[in-house]
């Protein structure tokens, strides 16, 4: 798990250390938290492709995941690799929860200063009931 990149500096450096740290602790999956990839706020077409092509397997976000509005396209077209926060209503484009078959990734965010968002502990609750028992990983950001 790759904590916030932000900006071009930390795509550069992703591009730069990911594939060799792969590489050489032979790792199997990479998640990464991407909402600030594009000047420190919001993700867009361009910064999303990038970190992809270092070596990232699915992104996160937070709030900022809406900021620039070019990535709208792509949280339908990448079908969940780039996740929103999934407690947030259903009417925002995306979603929080991303399955293949041995992980699952859910990304969730606090409630506290966010608005209207539904709670974050509710939200796995009603996750984790629906059970995944071929899963050796959930991970959740």
């Amino acid at each position: 798990m790759i904590g916030d990149i932000v900006g071009k500096g930390g795509r550069n450096t992703l591009k730069i250390l990911l594939p060799k740290i792969i590489s050489e602790h032979e790792i199997d999956y990479v998640i990464a938290q991407g909402e600030n990839s594009a000047g420190g706020f919001g993700i867009t077409k361009k910064t999303s492709r990038e970190i992809f092509n270092s070596g990232v397997n699915v992104i996160t976000s937070g709030n900022h995941i809406w900021d620039k509005s070019d990535i709208f396209e792509d949280l339908e077209k990448f079908n969940s690799k780039i996740l929103r926060p999934m407690n947030y209503p259903k009417e925002k484009p995306g979603t929080g929860l991303y399955v293949d078959e041995n992980i699952a990734v859910i990304n969730l965010i606090g409630s506290v200063w966010m608005g209207k968002i539904n709670s974050p502990f509710n939200q796995i609750e009603s996750i984790l009931s629906q059970g995944y028992p071929k899963l050796q990983y959930i991970v959740i950001n």
